[in-house]
């Protein structure tokens, strides 16, 4: 008994071992906390996925060239080509209109079912023509299966976490293939080629059990919205196609694209053709070809794997993505080059490599990438164009080449137009590459200058020009370019905006037109009633609760008595609604109890039940104080419930009803409130800023003061407007925070642009021009003096104090330009900034001119000097403000911004001796 005693205490601390072993991994893996069920889930699905593909790839291509015979492989992609547009066409009507992993069911079955039928057809006949179309059933499979994964992980993930696991979760498809490719080595001999179309199937069931249990506890995808209705699903499907080709011919980024993916698929194929005739006649049995199709995944996946986690990301930043652009391309050529020259196994060995291991790491991502920089609302169509119509037409022509050429003497002659495809692909990518910036440059373009709220007083009143300008804004095709236009319209033109903003919301996807409607709750609705609620009974339940709210709040009979009725609903916003027709109307007073036991039941249910709860909160107002006090403590524990959620989605509704709540609220509570302001979604952190009214003084300014200088515009924006109104002397707070340097030069800017319009005394500005460019002074002879001493610095720590410098430099340049704004006409002003910030020589002579002659006041002289050094001129008679480099160390670590002090500090420690 005395030896098991003594182990258990070296046995107690293996799980803490393994947790901080997981959270170490986490770490690692970029995985934040919360995501570690959701990763895992990913990676078995998308294996489970991917080994069965591999399976499925391997067999296909073994019992149909052994079975069938090489020469009929083109005829294979006629057919596909032909095949893949009507499936494509069809996929894209209703891969959107459904959850994605509703879809996938269907999908799965539908595929378990032709599997099936496949093997059935082996066993039972001796017809050739069982074959082609497993083929076909695996290439079409394959194709749609691609696409969808990523349809997929978008309704499960946001925008942020794509970017982070989406290469982890890949990288668990890869090894799915890799998985596949030694089944297939150790499991064709054994069982025959033919039987393992089973183990497909098996793996098809087991990936729809795991879709289905997944999906039965969490619910549907997180981020998957109902589009609106259409009653001709196929039609808008082709017009969506329809509109790529328009949007191709005004695009020269899309043209080329289009083009080089044509003369890829040519290329490819032919590649692809070309590599299973060598290897057709070298392994002579179908087993033996399958178990070398095996091995090829296995490794060519092996690699990719590799590539994507340790070589992709490198090499796109080393290189750039017009570099790598040109790489598939390049490899292609080659690789059909040396086929050319020697048709022989090796030349076919480096052919698979390039397609199934560089196209992967390389080629995909790219491409993405490429696609990412047209604007949101051509990336859809520009997608539906390639599959439905550019990669079927390319797979034709490149099926009837081959069907032309494959019978002659040498492979030379259906060679040769695979080499002149690939030449023509390397020329339509450097094409791409020549586009990518100026489209790039134009859609920031579109989508940055997008007007300010600050434009719809200055609107009102103005003539119909002015509202043609705003028309082209609401009827552009992008919807948040539509949606900020839309928020003008109704600030300028209140009379005319509800007509116009319905018409536009027909067209809207449904979330967007959820938005837009909301718009329009000032307005007079009463012309406009059979419009919204034809669109509540188009829409989902988000958007039919939408417009109730909005009739409701008109004061609308019939919505007062059609809503009341909800109260009983199974629907939560539907019931939230209710509540609030219940408490607002008089002829509903007989509701008033059961509404409150509804509201109750509310609060004390699941998320969504307590998300939909918040949207009651300004009716508290409407409640005694005995019906408040009993509605207060479900309040307080539903936000703290919200806010511990995963789901940013619940935070955001408890942070949106925290800025009604007026009621005093717990230390937890509050901790809560804080912690949101520091994590990474700006929309929560705007939502968070927007409750610091509920936080004590004390703590209250310095969080604001952090929110001003956050960042993310809208973050900087909410700070502001708490800012202005929890202070009673908003302006003089303002001032002090900048002249004083208690805030950061980000917030400091953005407190300057908040005083624009307050009409302050001339002086104010011209003191604070005259103190900020002192400081430019400063700060470039610091930088110069520390660029000089670059050989002999001491310690890591300098190269990260110059970078603060300079960071500082900019910033405080941009917060001095701002100031004179208010002294001289600002358009001249933001021409002179634009001159200094262009970087070319001639512009900055010019604007140091127009500044020398414009600033005439002495105490800010000093400044047009400040600019010529920051833009990288010598004015030639200024004498050096530091003398040492220790006397630049001293002032950092002295100066009263906080991350500057305490980077000065660290460049003072001696080499080896930098401290946290």
């Amino acid at each position: 008994m005395a030896e098991p005693m003594k182990a258990l205490p070296l046995q107690a601390p293996r799980p803490q071992i393994m947790t901080g072993i997981t959270d170490l991994l986490e770490r690692k893996l970029l995985i934040q906390p919360g995501e570690g069920g959701n990763v895992l889930y990913f990676l078995l699905f998308f294996m489970l996925v991917s080994t069965g593909m591999a399976i499925g790839r391997g067999t296909a291509d073994a019992l149909f060239l052994k079975r069938l015979g090489i020469e009929y492989l083109p005829f294979m992609y006629v057919i596909q080509g032909l095949l893949l547009a009507a499936v494509s066409t069809v996929y894209a009507a209703f891969a959107d209109r459904i959850p994605a992993e509703r879809f996938f069911r269907a999908l799965f079955a539908v595929l378990i079912m032709l599997v099936l039928a496949s093997w059935y057809a082996m066993s039972a006949s001796n017809s050739p023509l069982v074959y082609p179309a497993y083929y076909l059933v695996y290439e079409v499979a394959s194709e749609i299966l691609l696409v969808h994964a990523a349809l997929y992980m978008n309704e499960n993930m946001t925008t942020t976490q794509t970017k982070r696991l989406a290469p982890l979760v890949y990288a668990g498809a890869q090894f799915g293939a890799i998985i596949g490719g030694l089944l297939l080595v150790v499991a064709a001999p054994i069982f025959g080629v033919r039987n393992l179309l089973l183990l497909w199937c098996t793996l098809l069931i087991a990936g729809a059990i795991v879709i289905n249990v997944r999906h039965k506890i969490h619910g549907t995808s997180t981020h998957f919205r109902t589009p609106k209705k259409s009653r001709n699903l196929m039609k808008d499907c082709v017009e969506q196609v329809h509109q790529g080709i328009k949007f191709t011919y005004r695009s020269s980024l899309l043209r080329a694209s289009s083009l080089a993916l044509f003369f890829m698929v040519l290329s490819f194929y032919i590649l692809c053709y070309s590599v299973n005739r060598i290897y057709t006649q070298t392994f002579l049995t179908e087993e033996s070809l399958t178990q070398f199709f095996g091995s090829l995944t296995a490794a060519t996946s092996a690699i990719a794997l590799f590539m994507q986690l340790f070589v992709t990301n490198r090499a796109i930043k080393r290189f750039g993505v017009r570099t790598i652009n040109l790489l598939f391309p390049a490899t292609t050529l080659v690789c059909l080059s040396a086929l050319t020259f020697s048709f022989t196994l090796p030349a076919a060995l480096l052919g698979s490599f390039n397609k199934d291991a560089l196209m992967p790491a390389f080629r995909n991502p790219v491409r993405s990438m490429f696609f990412n920089a047209l604007p949101a609302y051509m990336q859809g169509r520009a997608r539906a164009m390639s599959i439905a119509l550019v990669l079927p037409l390319a797979l034709m022509v490149c099926g009837l080449i081959l069907i032309l050429m494959q019978n002659m003497d040498t492979p030379v002659y259906f060679l040769v137009p695979g080499v002149l495809a690939a030449g023509l692909y390397l020329f339509y990518s450097r094409q791409m590459n020549k586009t990518y910036v100026g489209t790039l440059l134009a859609t920031l373009k579109e989508r940055l200058f997008l007007p300010s709220k600050h434009m719809y007083s200055d609107l009102q009143g103005c003539g119909d020009k002015t509202l043609e300008e705003i028309m082209r804004g609401i009827n552009n095709a992008d919807e948040e370019v539509s949606v900020a236009f839309a928020k003008i319209l109704v600030g300028s033109f209140p009379e005319k905006a509800a007509g116009i903003i319905l018409e536009r919301a027909g067209n809207m996807e449904t979330a967007t037109a959820d938005r837009v409607l909301n718009l329009l709750a000032p307005l007079d609705l009463s012309a406009h009633t059979d419009k919204l609620r034809q669109f509540a009974s188009n829409g989902d339940s988000h958007l039919q609760t939408t417009v109730m709210r909005l009739l409701l709040d008109k004061n609308h009979k019939t919505t007062i008595t059609e809503v009341i009725t909800q109260l009983d609903s199974g629907n939560p916003r539907m019931q939230s609604t209710a509540i609030h027709a219940a408490l607002r109307y008089p002829d509903t007073h007989n509701y008033r109890h059961k509404a409150i036991a509804a509201w109750q039941s509310l609060l004390q249910s699941n998320a969504a039940s307590r998300c939909a709860a918040m949207d009651n909160i300004q009716d508290i107002a409407l409640l005694a104080s005995q019906e408040q006090q009993s509605l207060l403590p479900d309040y307080l524990n539903a936000f703290i419930s919200l806010l511990a959620d995963s789901s940013d989605h619940a935070r955001l509704h408890a942070l949106q009803g925290l800025q009604h709540w007026h009621e005093d609220i717990s230390p937890q509570l509050a901790n809560a409130i804080i912690h949101t302001l520091a994590i990474e979604n700006p929309l929560l952190r705007q939502a968070a800023v927007g409750c610091l009214h509920l936080i004590n003084e004390d703590q209250r300014n310095r969080l604001i003061l952090n929110a001003i200088g956050d960042g993310h515009i809208r973050v900087r924006e909410a700070g502001i407007d708490m800012l202005q109104t929890v202070s009673k002397h908003y302006n003089k707070c303002a001032l002090e925070w900048i002249s004083g340097n208690q805030a950061s030069l980000r917030a400091q800017k953005t407190l300057m642009t908040s005083l624009m319009d307050a009409h302050l005394p001339r002086s104010i500005y011209e003191e604070i021009a005259h103190s900020k460019s002192g400081g430019i002074l400063l700060l470039q002879d610091a930088l110069a003096i520390l660029e000089q001493d670059n050989g002999t610095h001491v310690n890591s720590a300098r190269s990260l104090l110059q970078y603060m410098l300079k960071e500082q430099l900019d910033q405080t340049m941009e917060l001095v330009l701002l100031a004179l704004e208010s002294l001289y006409n600002k358009e001249t002003i933001r021409i002179i900034h634009a001159g200094f910030s262009c970087g070319d020589s001639r512009h900055i002579a010019n604007a140091c001119e127009v500044l020398g002659n414009l600033v005439k006041d002495s105490r800010i002289g000093n400044l047009s000097d400040a600019l010529q050094v920051s833009a990288g001129e010598d004015p030639g008679h200024r004498s050096r403000l530091f003398v040492s480099v220790d006397e630049v160390l001293q002032w950092c670590a002295d100066h009263g911004n906080s991350w500057l002090s305490q980077c000065g500090k660290q460049a003072m420690q001696p080499a080896g001796e930098i401290h946290a």
